[in-house]
């Protein structure tokens, strides 16, 4: 399992990068499982756009969604540096863990270490996009950071590991 954080002792945080339509944006480590090449899934009839189709994990079921169209980039592109970065879903109500979401991301190929004072205020709240965090000036490029919490629509986030009822046999 990856991690990083600006807990005690941390001075650096570790974030995966990664690129849309020319833009880097960066997840923190410490929500990220495993990280994973773009791997075909089972597609899910009526499902919204964003929802790419369920992969198998370890036994488990885990959804799988283009983060690039979340963000209204379109789809991501699929070639050998796309990944599926199988985060820790969190219930936003009890923050304990729901389970794994897969999100694929196009061009994730880097991890960088930024220290906390490094982030600045983003400057602008865009009411459509709750999920842009701070930003890091690094090597002379801008690196918008986002929050995993905040990304999905209220909707999708009531589907999502939605309690079922039992098949009855």
């Amino acid at each position: 399992m990856l991690g990083g954080g600006a807990g005690k002792g941390f001075s650096t945080m570790i974030f995966l990068v990664f690129e849309m339509d020319g833009n880097p944006f960066a997840l923190a480590v410490n929500r990220i499982h495993r990280i994973i090449p773009f791997v075909s899934t089972r597609k899910l009839p009526h499902a919204p756009e964003a929802v790419i189709g369920l992969l198998e994990y370890r036994g488990a079921s885990v959804p799988v969604l283009d983060l690039s169209i979340l963000m209204g980039f379109g789809p991501s592109p699929v070639n050998l540096s796309t990944r599926t970065i199988l985060t820790h879903y969190m219930d936003s109500e009890s923050s304990k863990p729901r389970g794994l979401l897969g999100l694929v991301a196009p061009a994730a190929i880097e991890t960088i270490k930024i220290s906390p004072s490094a982030l600045t205020a983003k400057g602008i709240d865009i009411r459509d996009a709750p999920y842009l965090g701070a930003i890091a000036s690094t090597e002379g490029q801008f690196i918008q950071t986002l929050d995993l919490d905040s990304i999905l629509p209220e909707e999708l986030k009531k589907s999502l590991f939605a309690e079922s009822e039992a098949v009855p046999a």
